[in-house]
């Protein structure tokens, strides 16, 4: 992950990412100040562990993400089905369809959101979320599509927030896998500390 001001690169992190059902793990590998940090989401509760104190510490999922422009929510806990119901679609053009997607409740960092999919891959190419008061937050453009396991997947994300236009962050995805051999226990608090 790239966090970018004035075009300038002023962080950068490397992660590894797994994925259990509603359970995500991730894993700071780069650079060498982060190493070791470790973040937890079971889709209701968000925490990360400080290698240096050796403390887990609960995290807000409206936080901004390690400084970047995506918020915790928008990395760690994404659930569609839970959170929205679709209440328009519209089709572009021929393999272009757009969803429109409106908060379950006030819980969520979005109350409206604008997905645009290729029905071609059935995978998206952008996403624009939406303040209460209708007014544009954040887009998230998806590109180059992978295939993995058949089943086309984005591999890089960019990130802009639409309220502060001198900052973008962008996502690289490589050595994706569908399928993982972690245990059950990898994903609970307790092994965060391990």
């Amino acid at each position: 992950m790239e966090v970018l001001k004035n075009e300038k690169i002023i962080r950068y992190y490397d992660m590894e990412i797994f994925r259990r059902k509603d359970k995500l793990r991730m894993e700071f590998l780069a650079p060498a100040t982060e190493k070791g940090r470790r973040m937890l989401s079971d889709d209701d509760n968000l925490w990360m562990y400080l290698p240096r104190t050796s403390k887990v510490m609960k995290l807000p999922f409206k936080q901004s993400f390690m400084g970047s422009d995506a918020s915790n929510r928008d990395l760690m806990r994404m659930a569609y089905r839970k959170d929205y119901i679709i209440v328009k679609t519209t089709e572009k053009s021929k393999n272009i369809l757009e969803l429109e997607l409106k908060a379950k409740d006030a819980s969520v960092s979005y109350n409206k959101m604008i997905v645009t999919m290729d029905m071609t891959t059935l995978s998206p190419l952008k996403q624009e979320m939406f303040s209460l008061s209708d007014k544009l937050i954040k887009t998230m453009l998806f590109e180059n599509p992978a295939k993995v396991d058949g089943i086309y997947i984005p591999s890089t994300f960019i990130i802009i927030n639409e309220l502060q236009k001198n900052t973008i962050t962008r996502m690289y995805y490589s050595n994706m896998q569908r399928t993982h051999n972690k245990p059950e226990e990898f994903f609970t608090l307790a092994s965060i500390k391990k």
